[in-house]
């Protein structure tokens, strides 16, 4: 049994060959909360039907009841299932099994607003009745066990989501790697330290704290390499055919440059506009403070 659409749906499914079951016996009552198909193999004759339910809260209270009675949680059920032999074993039923697990990792619900939520269904659940950690050792698990880029993705966002910054980075570069041709993924890993820088800006806002000048370095870093994975992310934008957006490279590298010199209001030598402008515009002009920088701090 799987997950088509994560919490929102799931199927049972068999090979055509089998002979008649209990299936035919279903009463018209279920078959109205379920669907029944089948996938036609590439010489166009069926070999893989199944089940599965359609209604989303009907799916939800079942997997909801089946965990209590079990005693169990989501990801633990997740754990079990994507170790099983069926990943091990290779038949013609695999690829479409491993297209329906990719689904459940990568795809997004949309919401009321037409923004899409976060987090394909089945991690927003394991975050909202467990926690973070546990969303993301599903989500590795999921890319070890697929190898797909765009899982790398997905454990990226949840860990920059979280503040694991290393972790976020890690796939990022993996993703990126992987697939260095996809604009998204490249986003995402800019997204990594540009969403680090912004926390810093965060943290100096709430405790008016003032920055060092150790803190000015690290921030320039992650400012350094946010603005070359936008970039990176603008060249691939410019040659997808079906990207529609291909500014947001360059929308990204500008606002990682607005946050940065929004933190350059906490360093006691150019907090002041005068002198920040100044430090702007006059190639020769440098803070004494900053004086001590050298090519290898930054």
């Amino acid at each position: 049994m799987s997950h088509t659409t994560t919490l929102s749906s799931f199927g049972i499914f068999f090979p055509q060959q089998r002979r008649q079951g209990w299936e035919i016996n279903l009463s018209q009552a279920l078959l109205i909360l379920i669907n029944r198909g089948a996938r036609v193999h590439e010489r166009g004759r069926a070999h893989l039907k199944g089940l599965c339910i359609i209604n989303q809260m009907f799916a939800k209270d079942i997997l909801r009841y089946v965990l209590q009675k079990m005693g169990s949680t989501t990801s633990k059920v997740m754990i079990e299932f994507l170790e099983s032999a069926m990943f091990r074993n290779y038949n013609k039923s695999l690829e479409f099994l491993k297209k329906v697990v990719k689904d459940i990792f990568k795809k997004r619900e949309i919401l009321d607003n037409n923004k899409r939520e976060n987090f394909a269904p089945l991690i927003m659940d394991i975050l909202e009745h467990e926690d973070a950690g546990k969303a993301g050792q599903i989500l590795e698990f999921g890319f070890e066990l697929l190898k797909d880029p765009m899982i790398a993705q997905q454990v990226s966002r949840l860990y920059y989501t979280y503040k694991n910054w290393e972790k976020a980075a890690e796939y990022a570069e993996t993703a990126t790697r992987m697939k260095p041709e996809n604009s998204f993924l490249w986003d995402t890993y800019g997204q990594v330290y540009k969403t680090q820088l912004k926390e810093m800006y965060i943290e100096c806002s709430k405790s008016n704290d003032t920055l060092e000048v150790d803190k000015i370095c690290v921030a320039l870093n992650l400012t350094k390499k946010a603005i070359d994975k936008f970039h990176r992310e603008q060249i691939a934008s410019e040659k997808e055919y079906y990207s529609k957006n291909t500014d947001n490279g360059y929308f990204a590298q500008v606002v990682t440059i607005v946050t940065f010199l929004d933190l350059l209001h906490f360093f006691p030598e150019t907090k002041e506009m005068k002198t920040l402008r100044r430090f702007l515009i006059e190639p020769k002009f440098v803070p004494r403070s900053l004086q001590c920088l050298s090519l290898i701090h930054i």
